[in-house]
């Protein structure tokens, strides 16, 4: 994650729990490819990894908001390598109130919304678990 990313996120309102910077070092920023299924085992996401040929090296913002039915916002992306997802994204914070979404959105597009355009290097294909973080990992060229 940059650090002028980071900053902005050490300016969030007291309540907003960023998924990155000084309020939440634990938290390992990552780029989401696949929603969460009940029905894959961790065995199951390991193969599906290993089966991708070309990995992807890089992650292009192309805007900043919420993500469908939830508390949290963050990068809407592209990824420079076709692994079978429609909406790659990039979590930032959580707002943890679906009732403040929008107001969180509009107030924080000046800090955020300024990134499109920004590549991220992606360092890995991963999946990772629920407060345990990565469980297996392919590493990208990069």
């Amino acid at each position: 994650m940059p650090e002028k990313v980071k900053q902005g996120l050490d300016k969030l309102e007291e309540g907003y729990v960023p998924y990155n910077g000084s309020a939440a070092e634990h938290k390992i920023p990552h780029v989401t490819v696949v929603p969460p299924q009940e029905d894959f085992s961790m065995k199951d996401w390991k193969k599906e990894i290993e089966k991708i040929e070309d990995i992807p090296t890089k992650f292009e913002v192309t805007g900043f908001g919420s993500f469908w039915n939830s508390s949290k916002l963050g990068f809407w992306g592209e990824l420079n390598a076709n692994i079978g997802v429609d909406s790659p994204h990039l979590t930032l914070f959580d707002c943890c109130n679906s009732g403040e979404v929008e107001e969180a959105r509009k107030t924080y597009n000046f800090l955020f919304g300024k990134y499109v355009g920004l590549e991220l290097d992606v360092i890995s294909l991963a999946v990772i678990k629920r407060n345990e973080g990565p469980v297996h990992e392919v590493k990208s060229s990069a």
